[in-house]
């Protein structure tokens, strides 16, 4: 009789549980699945700007941004010049000059909206009453609102920065002189 070699079995042990939070995963809303995110807390967001006879209008075509980061740590990597470093009002001048200058200075514009649509939790426009809402966010999360506005008469660049807490359902948020950092 010929003698048969058994083959070897091999067991795959299970690899051991990993137990991960929500808040240990960066995941941006729009790509959760719909039913994990939440639908009605809302934040409504008012802006307003200082014209140049001195009274508050509504902001019109403003880009804002709801991030979980301020602007100075969103902008640290391209304020590595001393010249920059430091101060938000300085990040918010770096910015505001690159928007006024766009064809000077097309790759520091394009390195802050690169950095702020890779950084948001949401993005709006303002509409022509001064007026933008973000849906579906997570509640009792800590967020900032980042807005820039560029008068397309004046040249006039205003930047706001507001810290905001989101309770569940609607909360309105207003951008008025006292959250601009940067205007010129």
């Amino acid at each position: 009789a010929k003698k048969v070699a058994k083959k070897p079995t091999f067991t795959v042990p299970e690899p051991p549980a990993v137990i991960v939070k929500k808040e240990d995963i960066p995941v941006a809303i729009e790509s959760l699945p719909e039913a994990s995110v939440p639908e009605n807390t809302v934040l409504k967001l008012k802006a307003r700007k200082p014209s140049r006879d001195g009274t508050m209008r509504p902001a019109q075509a403003s880009e804002i941004y709801l991030t979980t980061q301020d602007l100075r740590e969103l902008l640290k990597d391209l304020t590595k010049d001393p010249a920059v470093a430091g101060e938000v009002r300085s990040v918010a001048e770096l910015w505001a000059k690159a928007e006024k200058n766009v064809s000077q200075n097309p790759e520091v514009a394009l390195g802050v909206k690169s950095i702020l649509l890779s950084a948001k939790v949401g993005r709006a426009r303002i509409d022509p009453y001064g007026q933008a809402s973000l849906k579906n966010l997570y509640e009792d999360d800590k967020y900032y609102v980042i807005g820039i506005d560029k008068d397309v008469d004046t040249n006039v660049v205003t930047i706001w920065s507001k810290e905001v807490e989101v309770a569940p359902g609607e909360n309105l948020v207003e951008l008025s002189s006292t959250d601009i950092i940067y205007q010129e």
